[in-house]
């Protein structure tokens, strides 16, 4: 059997949702007014949560609600159902293996994400063109892009 230490657990939890919830936890408690900056941190944690799950959310629904074969849908059913699915989602994290999905989900979910926004970016500006965007946003917007967002696209 290996010695249980618990000063060696808390600098090996020092990262990721361990250092969220386990160190700064600890650290709260020695602090003169121990209760309300716990309280402020994890309203902030809670905050920060929220506003992410959001702005996520509405690029999920706008994205599907801008579908044709779902324009007839009405919104509201719509976020509903996508809400659903999303909280189904979630409960895989919630179990006693929660967070060694959390760690997978982490890790090597912004893979895709990436290989997808590169992919379009590749594909807009050296198949559909540089010249003919840049004339797109014109067009939109009535403004030229800058010179600095042209040089990062190329």
């Amino acid at each position: 059997m290996r010695n249980c230490s618990l000063v060696k657990e808390l600098d090996d939890s020092a990262q990721g949702t361990g250092f969220a919830f386990i160190v700064m936890a600890d650290v709260f408690t020695k602090i003169p007014g121990a209760p309300f900056w716990s309280a402020l941190f994890f309203m902030m944690l809670l905050s920060l949560g929220l506003g992410s799950q959001i702005g996520i959310l509405e690029g999920v629904v706008s994205t599907l609600f801008d579908q044709p074969s779902l324009k007839h849908v009405k919104k509201p059913i719509l976020v509903g159902c996508v809400a659903i699915t999303c909280f189904t989602i979630g409960l895989v994290f919630t179990t006693g293996a929660g967070e060694y999905w959390l760690t997978l989900f982490d890790s090597f979910g912004a893979t895709g994400l990436t290989f997808i926004a590169f992919t379009e970016l590749v594909s807009v500006m050296y198949v559909y063109g540089h010249q003919k965007f840049t004339r797109d946003i014109t067009v939109m917007t009535g403004v030229r892009p800058g010179l600095f967002w042209q040089i990062t696209w190329r």
